[in-house]
């Protein structure tokens, strides 16, 4: 079972997109379960769209943190994934962890005794949260999606001292991906994916093109069209991924 964290400490990083057709991709090569902790709840909404608020409060992420449900209970079947969704209670998990530090080991625990999928993806808010720790804590491979930005180098910096404090939590030694994210041929993109390159300790993955048509499809909680640019994009995000 290989464990993805998508992670960028900065909003509007293409961060949730890159999860859901990430997710899509893996799905096609193997079980895949997709987990949701962030509170606005992105993937949970592309996945699960027609998902009660009564279905909803008997198991979700939040829940199943903090000991509320169990993890049968918390997953939910998808057109293509399962998916274990999120819920805006979310807000309130650091206090949960001030009370219980133990929680921010559960989610590995939870995962290493359920180990019936290929593929785990994890989905995290923009910033630098418990949820984030929790998902770097059960993850062997962090994926951090890079927009053209020039804020971009200095976002990826703050995720690093993250990695750091989970690593002293679990001693696990991550494998860290970029993936750049809504690229294009503009020099002051491409000089962006130069320096990103330039970041020997990391591996830099083929970009995802910029494209409109991705955006649209994940707003619209379509499929991306077999074929089409985004869809071999992250099918071939998908293969490296699996590499590391």
């Amino acid at each position: 079972m290989k464990i993805i964290t998508v992670s960028n400490i900065k909003g509007g990083s293409a961060k949730s997109t890159t999860a859901i057709f990430l997710s899509e991709a893996l799905s096609r090569r193997g079980k895949t379960l997709v987990i949701d902790l962030d509170m606005q709840a992105d993937l949970t909404d592309y996945f699960l769209p027609d998902l009660s608020p009564e279905e909803m409060d008997k198991g979700n992420v939040f829940k199943l943190l903090t000991g509320e449900c169990d993890f049968a209970t918390a997953v939910k079947k998808g057109e293509f994934a399962d998916v274990i969704p999120g819920t805006i209670e979310l807000s309130q998990l650091s206090v949960r962890v001030m009370q219980n530090y133990s929680i921010l080991k559960r989610l590995d625990t939870l995962l290493k005794e359920n180990r019936d999928y290929d593929y785990v993806v994890i989905d995290t808010p923009g910033s630098a949260r418990s949820e984030l720790t929790v998902s770097l804590v059960a993850c062997h491979t962090i994926l951090i999606p890079v927009i053209p930005s020039k804020w971009a180098i200095r976002a990826v910096n703050l995720l690093l001292d993250e990695i750091g404090n989970a690593r002293e939590i679990t001693n696990k030694e991550h494998s860290v991906c970029f993936a750049p994210s809504m690229f294009g041929k503009s020099k002051k993109n491409l000089d962006l994916l130069e320096r990103l390159k330039s970041l020997e300790e990391f591996h830099t993955l083929s970009p995802i093109p910029k494209s409109e048509s991705i955006k649209s499809m994940a707003e619209k909680r379509k499929k991306l069209k077999t074929g089409s640019v985004g869809w071999l994009a992250y099918d071939q995000l998908a293969e490296e991924v699996i590499q590391y």
